[in-house]
């Protein structure tokens, strides 16, 4: 009997997975794919956000998650309070000077020649300009 019951739930389930041509209305997640970036304030001071976490304010900020602990003596678990105030490092860059190449540029700032290559989207044949950041 048990077994008759199992089976007719579940053809019941079946039929109204696939009934009357009815389409299910689902949630619309209105979710960015990808937050702005935002400058770094003059003096350097942000307040975090609701959900704000390290790796969101870095990416926002173009900075790494490691200089934002830094700056901040941030300890693990790096939870954050929302209008919890942070100095934000501004974000480094290098202007290419004569003489400049991506093997210079890569030992100065002990960063792989492939990192600075990918980081920076350099096109082949990978041309370094004077003026370039």
């Amino acid at each position: 009997m048990s077994r008759l019951v199992l089976i007719a739930g579940s053809l019941l389930m079946l039929a109204g997975c696939f009934g009357g041509g009815e389409r299910a209305l689902l949630p619309v997640v209105n979710a960015p794919l990808r937050e702005d970036v935002l400058d770094v304030p003059p003096n350097g001071i942000i307040k975090v956000r609701a959900g704000d976490t390290i790796y969101t304010l870095a990416n926002r900020y173009q900075v790494t998650p490691r200089r934002i602990i830094l700056a901040n003596s941030l300890a693990p678990p790096y939870n954050l309070a929302g209008m919890q105030t942070l100095s934000v490092p501004k974000p480094r860059a290098h202007i290419v000077a004569e003489g400049d190449t991506l093997d210079t540029i890569s030992a100065r700032y002990k960063v792989s020649k492939p990192s600075v290559i990918a980081l920076n989207n350099l096109p082949t044949p990978y041309d370094l300009h004077i003026g370039m950041s």
